[in-house]
Formats: C-alpha cells, structure tokens, sequence
C-alpha cells in the first residue's frame, strides 16, 4: 500500500473522511521547509494571501463526501502547492469539482473551463474540461506518477485556456514507508493551550465548541475564511496564543457577559457572531505585531465564543472606497401587507404579514463574493428570523438560500450584515427577503457591496 505524506483540503480545514484518513488545512507556503500553497497574492505585499483565489459552495456533491468538496481554490498560472519531499518516485492524486457552470442542467458548457496541470513544469494533465467529465457538482480524481529531482513537488497550473483553474484536494504518496512528512507553514499565530483547537477557513456551518454540537449560523464578513481557535462550552480553560506576524485579533464574547477588562484595548464591531441556538456574540477586534501574547484568564474565557485572527490588508484603499449600491426600502417592490411610516430622518417599510416579501435586483459586473447589509429596527424582544434568497434573474436559479437573524434593535436604525456565501458570477440577480412566522421588522435600506 502507499504511504500517504500529504493529503490537503484546498481552500477548506482539516476534514477526516469516512474512512479516517486526514485531509490537512490549505496552509499558505510562509517558508522554505514547511508545505503550503502561493498564488497571485504573493506577488504583492500587503494583500492578504488567499485574496481572490478561494471559495465555498453549499451546493451538494455526488459521488464523494461533500464537505472535501465544498471548498476549493481558482486561479490561473499563480496558483501552486509546493510539498518538500525527497528526490524519487511518487503519485500525485487530484481531485476536482465543476462549481459554477452547468449548475442549471439545461445548460451545455463544455469548453467553458479548461486548464492544464503540470507537476514540476511537467504538463500532465491537458485542457481539463471538468464539466465534459461529470457536469456539476460531481467530484471526478486524477492520478498521476512523477518523478522528483531538487527535494521539491510542485503543483501548479501553467496554462487556462478558458475561466479559471479549480482544485478541491491533493494527496501526495510513495511506496517509501520510510519517507516522512515536513510540517505545514506556520500560521498567523502559534497556540500554547493544549484545551484549544487551532483551526483553519472559519465559516458557517462549523462547529463552534469542541465539546458541543451547536455551529455558526452567522458571522461577520471579516471572520469569514479566518483562523480560529475553539474552545469548551461546558468549561473554562485558559487560553495563551502568540501571533506570528501583524494580525487583526476577534474575540467573541458572550452578550450576557459582564465588562472585561481584557477587552479595553478592543474595539466593538457593529455585527455579532450567532450560533444555531439563536446565542448572540459580541465581536471585538485589536491590531497585533508579531510575537505579541494573547492571554486570556481562567475567569474571561468562560465568556468567549472563541478568537480568530486574520491578515492586516494594506490594499491601497479603504473599504469606503469600494462601490456600493443602496436601495431604499419605500421605492421597492413589496408583497403581502405593509405599513410604510418615517422615524429618525427615514422612511421604512414595515412587512406585516408571514410570507410576504421585498426584493432588489443588482447587476455584479465581476465575479466575487458580495457583502449584503439591511438596515432595520426590530421593536420585540426577540430576535426575528427571515429567509434570504439569491435568485439568478436570467434562469430562475436560486444561488443561496438561508435563514438570517434580525436581533431586537427599538432605540435606533441598526445595520445586519451578511455576504452571498460564495462567489457569484457577472450578471443580473434578485435579492428577496421573505417573512417567516414572526413580523414587525422596519426596514429603512439594503446596500450591495
């Protein structure tokens, strides 16, 4: 049998799969003796390194274990894997799924992704047409056999003939029991607590304690694809964790916390962590440089939801500076039965009636993972959920359904914010909220960014 060095998630977290094999975190490749992935990123300092070039789809896959499959990165001949491993023979597995074209199985698109792979400048797979092979969302494997001179396996994708390359997994194994893995690059920070988990690619749908079966069903857009470390629900271990380079720091905190005075040099973030049993978490964040300690007490910690961290983007712009689009809720179209009124220097509309709605169409000219915020009030006590959808206007295809949590908010407007999920290509779509069984949100303006 082989012996398996490396087998990595890209794009996505450490997964074990049914059959207990361990699929390691895409890490980025930081130094010269630990493995990782580089892409277009690394060509300019200050952007963070997995910028453009990774995504998540929720979508189900056939013929595989879904959540391997669900993550992936894109990109074209910037984006490579770099494993350390020692001259000789090895096989190469890749994995591969079609995320985006043919979702719509109506559609014919051969020839609309195509790519080579190459393994050390070697092309061994040509014009990879992933849809031709299974159409979307079926996971399809390629194995290849190389030989490596200069201790270093590369994968990369030296020519796109059409979109972008994709890759969901990669496995690296010999018939050498003897050959051993090397360590994966560091990451943004080094943990010191042997009661906390560092993990990778934060998202919804994660677990959220190692103890507890409850997961993330909302999060800021800042802490989405960050490290992370996770905790205990039922008890309170001390956290110490050192940053390995300048970092933006999230604690989550528990809303019914008292005041911390850890949290002095922190400042509140206007969006919150919740959790699938409707918990609220507050975010705080603070900058960091490399080798600064965090250290949180026996006493503190039992108030955390957990901390993430994630690059300090020096990108030549503010985010101000980014396009946005806002829509007025009075000029929308409504159904169902509405009360419109003013408070506060705007007019809202109010959705009085369980399945009633309101929509607005946005036309992204490029392909990229948008941030969605609604102003509101909510006068109850209760946080009040409605469904999100992301329908494409031209097929009917709904993109993203989901529910989102509207906490109470009676003094003044307040902003909830959430992304698309994935990434969505150029084109035209409809964004519909729709009420469920609670009612009574005002709502003042939607923004698309």
């Amino acid at each position: 049998s082989l012996n398996y060095l490396y087998r990595v998630n890209c794009g996505g977290d450490t997964f074990i799969d049914q059959n207990h094999s361990v699929w390691m975190a895409d890490r980025h490749r930081s130094d010269s003796s630990g493995w990782g992935s580089r892409s277009w990123a690394d060509d300019f300092p200050g952007i963070p390194p997995y910028f453009g070039s990774q995504r998540r789809t929720f979508d189900p896959v056939k013929n595989a274990e879904w959540y391997l499959f669900q993550t992936f990165r894109y990109g074209t001949d910037k984006l490579r894997y770099e494993f350390p491993v020692p001259d000789g023979e090895y096989t190469v597995e890749l994995y591969f799924m079609e995320p985006w074209y043919g979702r719509d199985i109506h559609m014919n698109c051969k020839g609309w992704r195509m790519f080579d792979v190459a393994v050390n400048d070697q092309t061994v797979i040509r014009d990879l047409d992933i849809w031709s092979f299974r159409g979307a969302n079926t996971a399809i494997r390629q194995r290849v056999k190389v030989q490596v001179t200069g201790g270093l396996l590369t994968v990369h994708f030296p020519h796109v003939s059409a979109g972008q390359a994709v890759v969901s997994a990669i496995a690296i194994a010999t018939e050498n029991r003897a050959i051993l893995p090397s360590e994966p690059s560091p990451g943004l920070v080094t943990l010191r607590s042997s009661e906390w988990d560092h993990r990778f690619w934060m998202s919804t749908g994660d677990q959220q304690f190692l103890d507890h079966g409850t997961t993330l069903a909302h999060l800021p857009p800042e802490l989405h694809g960050a490290e992370w470390l996770k905790g205990h629900r039922s008890d309170n271990f001390r956290l110490v964790c050192e940053v390995n380079q300048p970092a933006w720091i999230y604690l989550m905190v528990k809303r019914s916390a008292p005041k911390l005075r850890l949290l002095n040099r922190y400042e509140k973030l206007e969006d919150f962590v919740q959790n699938g049993e409707g918990q609220f978490f507050d975010v705080y964040r603070k900058t960091a440089q490399k080798g600064e300690k965090l250290t949180v007490n026996y006493y503190d910690a039992q108030f955390l939801g957990g901390a993430a961290f994630t690059h300090i983007p020096d990108m030549g712009e503010e985010p101000s500076t980014r396009p946005v689009l806002k829509f007025e809720a009075e000029d929308l179209p409504v159904t169902g039965a509405v009360e419109r009124g003013h408070f506060r220097n705007s007019d809202f509309v109010k959705l009085n009636e369980a399945g009633g709605t309101i929509e607005f169409e946005v036309n992204p000219g490029l392909a990229a993972t948008y941030l969605l915020r609604f102003r509101y009030m909510n006068y109850s006590e209760e946080s009040i959920p409605m469904q999100l959808e992301l329908i494409n206007a031209l097929n009917g295809v709904q993109m993203l359904k989901e529910t989102i949590w509207f906490e109470p908010a009676d003094e003044k407007w307040r902003i909830m914010s959430t992304t698309t999920g994935s990434q969505i290509n150029a084109g035209t779509y409809k964004i519909r909220m729709t009420v469920l069984d609670q009612t009574g949100i005002e709502f003042d303006s939607f923004e698309f960014e």
